[in-house]
């Protein structure tokens, strides 16, 4: 008989099936019952190393992480004629230069440009250009003796992942007129200026968040947002590589945001944005590396009860500023610009 299980993406998912399968196997752990709502892959990889369920760890970097590490480890010679390659790969190799390191680093630009599929195509530019990378490339042992050359593990590692619920309280002003106690409850997964480690360094992905606050001027409690999914994607435009960054949100907003008085805060609109842009980092300036700097256009619509017209079309134009400080420490910044072109 065919093995079949239903899939439910928060909890009855690959995650939540894996310590299933394992339990089966030793059905002393009873690791999926204390999971509700969500499991998420990081909860399996620590409760399989919590029970001793682990024999060894080989790390396997991405493509994308092999390239990035060794064009960061490329001189400003090897890094012009690492540029020359792209177009000939037959260019003489420059005094000084560490041809092997170099043709490596082409070789993974090519196969992070191109799917695998397409590489299999008979007429392939680039795949002859690989080739001919290769050929180059030689005995690729000497890569080794390289100093750095290894990609380090323990960044990527999701054991190391922070926990992802998170419940937050403040208490702040509106333009100097109320006062409010703000309250924040994100079930999953991740904000842009969490912790790096174990996740993606440049990605937020948010499920069903609520955020209400409490005016103290006037009790009373008032949603100002709730998510049902906010998601974005930075991918800097930098190692001569070439991206858009992505967003999206679609949830719940107080109109707060626009009318500043209390009657405002009890009226909510349903808003859905997507957008684009780019984003760029550098990785030779010292501090400034820190700096990631993104601008998204998004289209957005807007639908309430208290719009004149019930929805309007519009778009919103968001500069930003993430600044990272070590594995632990990040700042946002963020301004916004709306336009509407359609209803109120």
């Amino acid at each position: 008989k065919t093995p079949h299980f239903d899939y439910y993406f928060f909890d009855e998912n690959c995650s939540y099936h894996l310590l299933t399968l394992i339990e089966t196997g030793r059905a002393s752990l009873q690791m999926s019952e204390k999971y509700f709502y969500l499991v998420e892959p990081v909860y399996t990889v620590k409760d399989i190393v919590k029970n001793d369920l682990l024999e060894s760890v080989r790390f396997r970097p991405s493509v994308e992480t092999r390239y990035n590490h060794k064009y960061d480890l490329l001189t400003n010679q090897e890094l012009k004629f690492f540029d020359a390659i792209l177009d000939d790969p037959a260019q003489p190799v420059p005094a000084g230069v560490r041809e092997k390191l170099v043709y490596d680093t082409a070789i993974d630009y090519y196969l992070l440009k191109n799917p695998e599929k397409a590489l299999e195509e008979k007429e392939n530019n680039e795949r002859d250009k690989i080739e001919r990378l290769q050929s180059n490339l030689g005995d690729p042992g000497g890569l080794l003796a390289i100093p750095n050359y290894t990609v380090p593990p323990d960044a990527g590692n999701p054991y190391f992942g922070h926990e992802t619920t998170q419940v937050s309280l403040g208490y702040g002003y509106n333009n100097g007129q109320l006062g409010f106690i703000d309250m924040y409850y994100r079930p999953a997964l991740r904000e842009l200026i969490d912790a790096p480690v174990g996740y993606s360094a440049y990605s937020q992905v948010i499920f069903f968040s609520i955020h209400s606050r409490l005016y103290t001027d006037e009790p009373q409690l008032a949603l100002h947002s709730a998510d049902l999914v906010n998601f974005m994607a930075l991918k800097p435009i930098n190692r001569n590589r070439w991206h858009l960054s992505q967003k999206s949100n679609f949830g719940f907003k107080s109109r707060y945001n626009e009318f500043a008085s209390p009657d405002a805060a009890g009226k909510v609109q349903f808003s859905g944005n997507w957008g684009a842009g780019p984003a760029f980092q550098s990785t030779r300036m010292g501090f400034l590396n820190n700096f990631v700097f993104y601008t998204f256009i998004d289209a957005r619509g807007d639908l309430s009860s208290s719009l004149d017209s019930f929805g309007r079309l519009g778009f919103t134009i968001t500069p930003g500023i993430l600044l990272r400080l070590g594995d632990f420490w990040s700042f946002k910044i963020e301004s916004e610009y709306r336009h509407y072109f359609s209803g109120d």
